[in-house]
């Protein structure tokens, strides 16, 4: 099924975070594509806000991930691949080795991974109309 979403304005962000976490009850990684600028780590944020995650730390830019609780056994990881270089450096951080843990997973840049990600990858794609505050998110399931 195919997800088309417009979003109007910011303060429509939360409700459009719920319904998208809602639809994954179990971890999952989440490959997040859209120009600079177009809204990916504010939508991660207001994901990671309907999950009970108080403390967003905002985007990973220049420590590449960033980790969350949401409790004992689960995890919610924030990638951002925007600073990597080639596959050898993904390699060499081992981001193969920790996106094989059943946890969440939200990547921005995800391009760069697309060699390590599963089949099963949720991409997301997150596009700004250009003459307005408009950003339209979509994905597929």
């Amino acid at each position: 099924m195919m997800y088309n979403w417009k979003v109007e304005s910011v303060r429509d962000l939360d409700d459009y975070a719920k319904k998208f976490i809602s639809l994954f009850p179990e971890p999952k990684i989440f490959a997040l594509s859209g120009e600079m600028g177009n809204g990916k780590t504010t939508f991660i944020g207001a994901i990671l806000n309907q999950m009970g995650i108080t403390d967003f730390d905002g985007s990973p830019t220049f420590s590449l991930v960033n980790e969350y609780e949401i409790n004992e056994s689960k995890k919610v990881y924030h990638i951002d691949s925007y600073r990597i270089e080639n596959n050898k450096q993904v390699l060499q951080l081992g981001l193969d080795e920790l996106i094989d843990e059943p946890n969440y997973f939200f990547i921005e840049w995800a391009e760069k991974l697309a060699f390590i990600l599963p089949k099963d990858v949720i991409w997301v794609y997150i596009r700004k109309n250009e003459n307005s505050i408009t950003r339209e998110i979509s994905f597929e399931l």
